[in-house]
């Protein structure tokens, strides 16, 4: 067990970061911070702005890369040796990417079904990541594990429900919301959809003819709950985005699939009009 563990969730607006310390009956939290990203800050930037609020030497970390700069497929295979599939996604992915695969760094989910695999993969530009490898190695961060957005959390989370869940998390940013599917407690879909607390801001903001800083004050005030003629309809077309997603997936992919509960978390998930 590590002694210390700092989490980083990197987005493209903020950076937020917890750290624990490790004991004889586990972790405990020992600290935690945010800093916000405005426009044009640079991942470094950010990084120090937050070494300012939180210590960030001498601790294993693992960090989160934002899931709108990651390229997903669902394939399938018809073998399951795990080093078999690492083998061939790479040519699979290939006539489905814009970009060459030698370019691209790819991971991938497993999931078992009767006599085929369900392939969940990831692929990020090299470059990308290099450079966000880099920024965090000039604060000697050297995380041991890269992960996407939301999908720790719903792993985490199913692993401690007693039954399979079958569940959609929805992590709703300021600009970006992240889709994570599970079935049967596996993740199956991993989407992001450019929609968050931003966008009620500028409709508010139309509507109003208004700045936005103006907006942003009238979303997160007292008389919010006068706005929502503004903001549900704005809502109501993100789930129907939701909901096309879902059934592109059913149609494509996996037609047995279902969502018994929903997950909603992210600081956007705090705006109201949300169902």
């Amino acid at each position: 067990m590590p002694d210390a563990i700092l989490g980083l969730d990197i987005g493209n607006r903020s950076i937020k970061a917890v750290a624990v310390t490790g004991g004889m009956k586990g972790y405990t939290l020992s600290a935690c911070a945010d800093v916000k990203l405005e426009p044009g800050t640079g991942l470094e930037e950010g990084l120090k702005l937050l070494s300012e609020k939180i210590s960030l030497n001498d601790t294993t970390c693992i960090a989160s890369f934002p899931p709108d700069r990651i390229s997903f497929r669902n394939l399938k295979m018809p073998f399951k040796d795990r080093r078999k599939i690492s083998q061939t996604v790479g040519f699979e992915l290939e006539p489905m990417l814009p970009f060459a695969v030698d370019t691209i760094v790819t991971d991938c989910l497993t999931a078992n079904h009767s006599e085929e695999t369900r392939v969940l993969s990831a692929s990020v530009a090299e470059k990308a990541l290099s450079h966000f490898l880099n920024s965090l190695a000039a604060f000697n961060l050297d995380p041991d594990v890269v992960d996407v957005g939301d999908v720790s959390t719903a792993v985490q989370y199913a692993r401690q429900e007693a039954v399979a869940l079958n569940a959609l998390f929805i992590d709703m940013g300021s600009d970006i919301t992240s889709l994570v599917l599970m079935n049967n407690s596996e993740v199956l879909l991993v989407r992001a959809l450019h929609f968050g607390g931003l966008t009620i801001t500028q409709a508010l903001a139309g509507e109003k003819d208004i700045s936005s800083e103006k907006a942003e004050a009238l979303k997160c005030g007292a008389e919010a709950e006068n706005l929502r003629e503004i903001i549900e309809p704005v809502v109501a077309s993100f789930c129907r985005q939701v909901e096309n997603t879902l059934h592109a997936f059913r149609f494509q992919v996996m037609t047995e699939t279902t969502v018994d509960k929903v997950f909603l978390s992210g600081g956007g998930a705090l705006c109201p009009g949300l169902p």
